[in-house]
């Protein structure tokens, strides 16, 4: 999140008076934590344009002063018009957002505000929020993290696995103990539907690549043992495990396979055994 470091605890720890925001930050720096927490907690596009329009128009320093309290007077109908949305529209955003634990709404019987009686839409209940919405933003930005390593060990592991693959099939062909693993291998999925995963998803994926490009290195070693055996050894099993292909085979295209299109290559270092999580 790109604003100030706040102190939670002295914001946590506010007795006195009506919750303030912290001493680093202004008005525009709640909306724009209300921006960045929206699409975690299921708040909609338009009825953030109606806390915006509703927020903008408090004094800037109620929400500093703990004698104060920011509150919006403005009626409902004034601020659909100047979102170009109906009165109901406002109405039904207010709801959310206060279910939401963002406003409070303290208005006349007939949904009424105005200054004299106190009555209009309250917002010391997000000043209250902040911690709680710190946390759920950087606990996305740890996940969007941890995504994005995934990602790119995936891709490791694909262009080490596609390698050792390609490089058996050429020089033993495509017999049953290679057709099996590259089975198994054209089944993983492309680079672009990594991103649609959850991240528990990609940690099984990014396991079972792990596991499979293991076992290709494996075999990899095992057929250079019996190639460096006397000629007639070493052939001999390699000749038999080609004759040993049957019918077993799958859809992956004789030249193999494209280039994993992963934008999150950055992983140098590949990790032959499953990756440790939680």
């Amino acid at each position: 999140m790109g604003q100030t470091i706040i102190n939670i605890e002295q914001l946590r720890q506010q007795s006195e008076g009506h919750p303030c925001l912290p001493s680093n930050w202004e008005r525009e720096n709640l909306i724009r934590l209300i921006d960045e927490v929206a699409p975690l907690i299921g708040l909609k596009a338009k009825a953030v344009a109606t806390f915006r329009a509703m927020i903008s128009r408090t004094k800037p320093s109620a929400f500093k002063d703990p004698n104060a309290e920011p509150i919006c007077y403005v009626h409902q109908t004034e601020i659909a018009h100047s979102l170009r949305v109906s009165a109901k529209t406002v109405r039904n955003h207010e709801h959310a957002l206060e279910k939401l634990g963002l406003i409070e709404r303290r208005t006349m019987a007939n949904g009424a505000r105005t200054g004299f009686q106190g009555c209009g839409i309250y917002f010391s209940a997000a000043i209250r929020a902040i911690p709680e919405m710190l946390a759920r933003v950087q606990a996305a930005e740890a996940d969007r993290r941890e995504h994005a390593k995934l990602r790119g060990l995936r891709s490791t592991h694909y262009k080490h696995t596609k390698g050792v693959l390609n490089e058996l099939i050429t020089q033993y062909g495509r017999n049953a103990e290679l057709n099996n693993l590259l089975c198994k291998f054209d089944d993983w999925p492309h680079s672009s539907a990594l991103h649609r995963m959850t991240l528990d998803d990609l940690y099984d994926h990014v396991d079972e690549a792990a596991a499979l490009c293991a076992k290709v290195i494996e075999l990899e070693l095992k057929y250079q043992e019996y190639a460096a055996r006397p000629e007639e050894k070493g052939a001999s099993y390699i000749q038999d495990s080609n004759q040993d292909s049957s019918n077993k085979s799958c859809n992956a295209s004789e030249a193999i396979w494209t280039e994993d299109k992963s934008s999150d290559a950055n992983l140098r270092v590949l990790r032959l055994t499953a990756p440790h999580h939680a």
